[in-house]
């Protein structure tokens, strides 16, 4: 279990986060909605900070992980391939339908989390630890690597 504090003070819990995600929906599909597309993933990127880094998050460094998160979705838009097969080799690994399998290739989801790894540290005003935090433990080696090489 994750702490609830942390440096940017308190984290939205899991319930909080699932409902404000929720909420940014409309509940029926003859509903306007109040928001855009692009103000939704901004706000979603948003909740995501403040579930995993915490509310108090900087101002300036929530525009830099938004912003990297645009790129990054661009980069899955424009070849979906690589998104799909690391979602489906994380899937088949949570319910244990490849585990086992030695010569399985893990480079679809490789590549995956290298690719979330370099949109994210182009910005400089993220330190390591922050971006690991966000993006989770699968892109550690790729942000440590990358931010090495700076």
């Amino acid at each position: 279990m994750k702490n609830e504090f942390n440096k940017y003070g308190k984290r939205l819990t899991e319930k909080e986060y699932t409902q404000a995600c929720a909420d940014l929906f409309p509940q029926s599909s003859d509903a306007s909605g109040k928001f855009t597309e692009a103000m939704r993933r901004e706000k979603e990127t948003s909740l995501m900070i403040d579930h995993r880094l915490g509310i108090n998050f900087p101002t300036q460094q929530r525009k830099s992980l938004h912003l990297a998160r645009e790129r990054a979705t661009r980069k899955f838009t424009r070849n979906p391939t690589i998104l799909l097969k690391a979602l489906f080799v994380t899937a088949a690994q949570r319910v244990g339908l490849i585990r086992g399998v030695p010569d399985f290739d893990n480079s679809s989801l490789d590549l995956a989390s290298r690719t979330l790894a370099e949109e994210f540290c182009r910005e400089p005003s993220l330190n390591t630890e922050d971006i690991i935090q966000f993006l989770g433990s699968e892109t550690t080696p790729y942000v440590k690597k990358i931010r090495k090489g700076r």
